[in-house]
């Protein structure tokens, strides 16, 4: 499993690597490296996620944002790093703008390339060619469909499992997940996965999506008593992308079967930790941790980014 990440001098800087069996964005090609001379550039593949072409009110995707897409990258980062963004199709950028501003330290265009500077670990996004800056995209916009993208260079991510080790379970793309055993830790392998509607977890365990795994489907824990000490992390992508909205299902189903459709739903929720993954293309509400607080156990949230499309979505 050596393509799963490669890793930096000192593992200063850790880029996942494709996503077997997934296409790369239509729109952008992303390479990074360390802000060292004579650093080497390290190619990172752009995952995308899309605005579904629908009827009006179909399946609940806005039909205003048809077509549009945004790309995004994961990578980890200890050390400044470059980042070089440039069209797919070889088209020349003309601008780009970092947003928050203040997140970067330098954002240039050199013969057609964007090249963006960030000295410590950040969430951004880069406006492409003014699509966002220099027009008014929100009701009445009559353009062609916006793609943007983001950039999101995480902290080291710590306590990685190792396939192998006591108590980690790996799973094949194409494989079942087995939703119980003798085993600790999940591991999603690199590639394409899906798990259907409502996989459940299970207190005590932990679920890891690397960077070059994508996992459709949904992850549910309806047991109030069952809730606890469950971490869900990695740098992959949790995907609604196969599913429909739960308003959308025929027949019609109950709106206590609803929650099967949200990507994490946990209830009884302590101690759970979702930390680094992206959530995209959600049916409906993204992330719900549900409980009440309990003092010493608190559920953690962090460098956690959520695109959706559609009503409900929390994006």
């Amino acid at each position: 499993f050596a393509a799963m990440s490669w890793l930096g001098a000192a593992e200063e800087l850790v880029l996942s690597g494709a996503v077997p069996g997934l296409e790369e964005s239509s729109h952008y090609r992303v390479r990074v490296r360390l802000l060292k001379p004579n650093a080497e550039w390290q190619q990172a593949f752009v995952l995308e996620t899309v605005c579904k072409k629908m009827e009006k009110g179909t399946d609940a995707y806005f039909d205003t944002l048809a077509g549009w897409t945004h790309g995004y990258v994961n990578f980890e980062m200890s050390a400044p790093v470059e980042v070089e963004i440039a069209r797919a199709n070889g088209a020349a950028i003309r601008s780009a703008a970092v947003h928050p501003r203040r997140k970067a330290s330098a954002c240039t265009v050199k013969d057609g390339k964007v090249f963006v500077t960030l000295n410590k670990p950040c969430q951004v996004a880069v406006d492409i060619d003014g699509q966002m800056d220099e027009q008014d995209t929100g009701k009445g916009y009559k353009g062609p469909p916006i793609h943007t993208i983001s950039l999101f260079a995480n902290p080291p991510l710590l306590d990685k499992p190792k396939i192998g080790d006591p108590g980690v379970f790996a799973v094949k793309p194409g494989e079942k997940p087995p939703s119980d055993g003798a085993w600790k830790t999940l591991v999603f392998l690199p590639g394409v996965h899906d798990v259907g509607l409502a996989f459940r977890l299970r207190a005590n365990r932990s679920y890891y999506l690397p960077g070059d795994a994508i996992v459709y489907g949904t992850f549910s824990q309806s047991s109030w008593t069952d809730g606890q000490n469950i971490r869900i992390f990695g740098h992959g992508t949790l995907s609604g992308a196969r599913l429909k909205h739960p308003e959308h299902v025929r027949p019609a189903i109950a709106a206590s079967e609803h929650e099967r459709y949200r990507p994490i739903e946990i209830l009884g929720a302590n101690d759970v930790t979702v930390e680094g993954i992206t959530i995209a293309d959600s049916a409906t509400h993204s992330l719900m941790l549900v409980g009440g607080y309990k003092e010493g156990h608190p559920n953690k949230v962090s460098w956690t980014k959520i695109f959706t499309w559609r009503a409900n979505g929390d994006g």
